[in-house]
């Protein structure tokens, strides 16, 4: 073993910890002119043009509404919930929070934790919870993503006569029409 083997495995861990970092910032970008809306990560924004009165975007941090436990007598700290950001694009609410597999961050698939959202209209629960992200990245163990998993969700609505529907991004397109 170098020297320099330690200072290699340092910057391979921090490397990765702003990789997971990363993985929990959500984007919502939102028209209600056009009436269309956008949830996603910054790496799928890239043709949202932010142009005209009626489009907003927010940016949403997940990882901040996870809430950990005091550490135990070895430092360590386990995951207890996470908190709820509610958002509002449109006639659509849109709850996000934070996820993960393991309460313990150090278990077998402790880490990362990830974006989850819910769509809701009206109060009734439309679309969710949806984890989002690359699933493959994630440290799953499945050959495919799951069904709620998603890259990022379009949503499309015609107040006149409350009809839509909304575009998930995975591995494949899927489209969900409402009601």
């Amino acid at each position: 073993m170098t020297s320099r083997t330690p200072l290699i495995i340092f910057l391979i861990l921090l490397l990765g910890s702003f990789a997971n970092a990363n993985a929990q910032e959500v984007i919502l970008s939102c028209d209600t002119s056009l009436r269309w809306g956008f949830i996603g990560p910054p790496s799928e924004t890239g043709y949202i043009i932010l142009e005209g009165r009626g489009r907003t975007k927010q940016e949403i941090n997940t990882a901040a509404l996870t809430e950990f436990s005091s550490p135990d007598v070895r430092g360590n700290v386990r995951r207890l919930k996470s908190k709820k950001v509610t958002l509002t694009c449109g006639p659509f609410s849109i709850i996000f929070s934070s996820g993960w597999f393991n309460s313990n961050p150090l278990g077998e698939m402790g880490e990362p934790e990830f974006s989850v959202f819910e769509i809701l209209l009206d109060g009734k629960l439309m679309l969710g919870p949806i984890a989002l992200g690359a699933c493959s990245s994630s440290g799953l163990v499945w050959n495919r993503c799951p069904d709620d998993w998603a890259n990022s969700v379009i949503l499309n609505w015609n107040e006149m006569n409350n009809k839509g529907f909304f575009e998930l991004k995975r591995t494949y397109d899927e489209r969900r029409q409402w009601p």
